[in-house]
């Protein structure tokens, strides 16, 4: 009897297994069908890219203030090689985590039927355009946050006499 139970275990971890695998796989398959993991990584470089020259140049100041003889381009390289390595990892870890996500939310049977839907034409072409289509709404967004902030602060200061 022990000998049995301990045989219903092990196939019951093991088809466990199986079917965590299948999750993971199913996730990976759906983040390549929403395309959803590559424009991410994309947008988080850029951000990361806009950011670097303020982060070398707060860099290079500490490394100065502390006397460390280092040389602007050696900060460059570090921040330049911290990008890479910093957008390698994240991409490694996000699957593991969207799938720990996912199986929060969602059945394997569920994630199936999605992936069915996420296989049809228009949504292939949905997910195809959507990155480019975000781009530009974020650049629309962009432009006009820089009228509305430069209104707010012109109607702001001229407001205030101290500021004229």
């Amino acid at each position: 009897m022990r000998c049995l139970f301990q045989i219903i275990l092990l196939v019951v971890l093991s088809s466990y297994t199986v079917t965590a695998d299948d999750f993971e796989d199913e996730v990976l398959r759906t983040m390549k069908l929403t395309n959803a993991i590559q424009p991410t990584m994309k947008l988080m470089d850029q951000s990361l890219a806009t950011m670097s020259p303020m982060l070398i140049d707060q860099m290079f100041q500490q490394y100065t203030d502390e006397g460390k003889a280092v040389k602007r381009d050696e900060v460059v390289e570090l921040i330049t090689e911290w990008r890479k390595r910093f957008i390698e990892r994240v991409a490694s870890k996000l699957t593991p985590l969207l799938t720990e996500e996912y199986r929060k939310f969602f059945t394997l049977g569920e994630i199936r039927e999605l992936n069915e839907l996420f296989e049809q034409p228009v949504f292939r072409a949905y997910a195809a355009k959507t990155p480019e289509m975000m781009a530009a709404v974020g650049k629309a967004a962009e432009r006009l946050g820089q009228q509305l902030g430069g209104e707010v602060l012109e109607e702001l200061t001229s407001e205030n006499p101290k500021f004229q």
